[in-house]
């Protein structure tokens, strides 16, 4: 009688002490961020978005078993895998994989080396912590999920991880949210093809932003020729720290780092189409509409 009690025993206390956390999903899954400034008319204006789509696709990297990740048919973005509160990120033409989320995080704790996103390169890593207050739980299509404010030693950015969907910037980190005047926001997050976030919802996330739109004109940086069709140059009188190209898919096909001045930039191979420049100077965003024919 007393084994049986014993045996009871402790397979309660590993029911009452274990932790289950919510995935993030590996089929039918898709994510909008939205890049957004507080300047220009309108203010507040979104400027453009990237879409990421899971479609449930698997595969095997380095003896561990992923999920693909794409860039809702524009082009394969890397892998992903949950292991038990923590998920992991392959990305495409990389040798290994990065610490993207770590859920089983709370007050005081730290974790080592996090994925960040970056324009014309990878990996950037960073140590996230967690302060007191910092971890709660919201209501999000009839669910409680856990949620986590991780700070950063140098205040990078400063998303809120949410349990099952990603972070409060998007499904990526990305370090954009530390420059004045500029925001991230994850617009719309849906899976098998109902919208979880921000608010439950009918049908899965629809795109709602073109390229075509018109964009302020700032009268220190041009883009010449506009039209172009083999090259064109970023006339500025400043150094430029990072730019890169976006198509009307919102994939980034393009991008360089530490400009010269006035740079001559090939587009030979570019489909004809309207395409998005977003160029990054130390304190500021410009955006320009670049037409290829």
């Amino acid at each position: 009688m007393k084994k049986t009690f014993f045996i009871y025993l402790v397979l309660f206390s590993g029911v009452c002490f274990s932790q289950t956390y919510l995935e993030l999903p590996d089929s039918n899954a898709k994510w909008i961020n939205v890049h957004k400034t507080f300047t220009g008319n309108p203010a507040n204006e979104p400027k453009w978005q990237v879409q990421y789509c899971v479609f449930g696709e698997d595969t095997v990297l380095n003896g561990k078993n992923y999920f693909k990740i794409d860039t809702c048919n524009g082009g394969y973005k890397g892998a992903m895998r949950n292991d038990n509160g923590k998920v992991f990120f392959f990305p495409k033409d990389s040798t290994k994989e990065f610490l993207l989320y770590d859920f089983t995080l709370n007050e005081g704790d730290t974790a080592k080396d996090v994925y960040i996103e970056v324009l014309a390169k990878y990996p950037q890593l960073h140590d996230v912590y967690v302060d007191a207050g910092g971890v709660d739980s919201v209501m999000i299509d009839g669910v409680y999920r856990k949620r986590i404010a991780v700070q950063t030693a140098n205040e990078f950015g400063l998303p809120t991880w949410i349990e099952g969907i990603g972070n409060s910037q998007g499904l990526f980190w990305e370090p954009w949210g530390n420059i004045s005047a500029y925001a991230l926001e994850l617009y719309c997050m849906s899976a098998n093809n109902l919208t979880i976030y921000p608010d439950a919802g009918f049908g899965p996330c629809e795109s709602f932003i073109g390229i075509s739109e018109e964009l302020k004109e700032d009268i220190d940086i041009q883009i010449l020729p506009n039209p172009a069709n083999t090259y064109f140059t970023i006339k500025a009188d400043f150094s430029i720290q990072e730019m890169f190209i976006i198509d009307t898919r919102g994939i980034r096909i393009f991008a360089l780092e530490n400009l010269s001045q006035n740079p001559v930039i090939p587009c030979d191979t570019f489909p004809i189409g309207v395409y998005l420049i977003v160029i990054r100077t130390e304190n500021q965003i410009y955006f320009r509409k670049l037409i290829i024919e």
